[in-house]
């Protein structure tokens, strides 16, 4: 009896909130400011030498991953999971389908420092694992979007489509071309998805590693159909991806038309 009752009252550990929840995930610089992005939002700190940072604000805005960008006083921030809220509110999304989910690229104006406000938002099939911005200017910012997560459903975001087979409009196999126009990034939307792990010569959209082993000694490893990060070296207009079971080398010299150059697997 006394075991069963100790098995029946909760650890200190499972009272707790989930592990990541408020785990650090990514770092962005410029000039004297530091932003880092978590699971729960971004915190902004003012950097010096020598000297500790000191923070400046908080943005609560739970979503995850977290993955963060500055671009003169816009913030990017990665959302991918299904508590996103587009109000960044707390509580979470309890229904399956909710037009209050958001999962995709948030936009932020930290001209205040100490009053960021999310000025934009481009809702994605897959979420946002991380970005990387790959071209900017006074007009426009251009980002491409990697999405790791599940298709999400078409009656909660129109032209998703999940894994359906011969079905070319699916959200698998492509990443997001993202336009932020920087003097009203209201208006920041999907510019293209292309297809940028299809067969060159076939064209069929699943070109690159099937998943499975490769070989007996091997883990089972995943199809390539998303890219987990993308590396951006503009002034060599080339692009690496880490790509589920590829590396990927794009040429990038239109960053609007992302083209495969070469592949390796591992």
């Amino acid at each position: 009896e006394h075991g069963r009752d100790s098995e029946d009252k909760p650890s200190e550990r499972s009272k707790r909130s989930p592990l990541l929840s408020f785990s650090y995930t990514d770092m962005a610089f410029s000039g004297d400011l530091l932003a880092v992005g978590s699971y729960h939002g971004i915190n902004l700190y003012k950097i010096g030498t020598g000297e500790r940072p000191a923070l400046i604000s908080s943005i609560v805005c739970p979503g995850g991953q977290g993955d963060v960008s500055i671009v003169g006083d816009l913030l990017l921030m990665s959302v991918e999971d299904n508590r996103g809220r587009v109000d960044c509110g707390l509580q979470g999304i309890s229904d399956d389908i909710s037009t209050e989910r958001f999962r995709g690229l948030r936009i932020f104006d930290i001209s205040n420092l100490e009053r960021p406000i999310q000025v934009g938002q481009v809702q994605t099939c897959r979420g946002s694992h991380t970005h990387s911005v790959v071209a900017s200017d006074d007009e426009r910012i251009i980002v491409y979007n990697s999405g790791t997560s599940n298709v999400r459903k078409e009656e909660e975001l129109a032209g998703c489509v999940g894994n359906i087979a011969g079905d070319t409009r699916t959200a698998l196999f492509r990443i997001d071309v993202i336009e932020i126009p920087v003097k009203n990034p209201g208006d920041a939307r999907i510019i293209d998805s292309p297809t940028v792990f299809e067969d060159l010569e076939t064209g069929q959209m699943a070109g690159l590693w099937r998943g499975g082993k490769h070989d007996e000694t091997s883990q089972e490893t995943s199809q390539t159909n998303q890219c987990h990060d993308i590396t951006v070296y503009p002034q060599a207009n080339i692009a690496a991806g880490a790509c589920s079971g590829n590396g990927i080398i794009f040429n990038i010299a239109d960053p609007l038309k992302p083209q495969r150059l070469d592949a390796v697997t591992g």
